[in-house]
């Protein structure tokens, strides 16, 4: 469920980016700690 959360998030981020502009971009800098802590998580759990 984390890893969905994580992509659908990214591909939403990217859409408001191209449609709202700079609130897209506060919604994106919003995303990028949680895929980075996801990722984080997804590495732990594979190692």
């Amino acid at each position: 469920m984390s890893v969905s959360s994580t992509l659908v998030c990214a591909d939403v981020s990217v859409s408001w980016d191209l449609d709202l502009g700079e609130r897209g971009l506060l919604f994106r800098l919003s995303c990028f700690p949680i895929k980075s802590t996801s990722t984080a998580a997804t590495q732990a759990l594979l190692v």
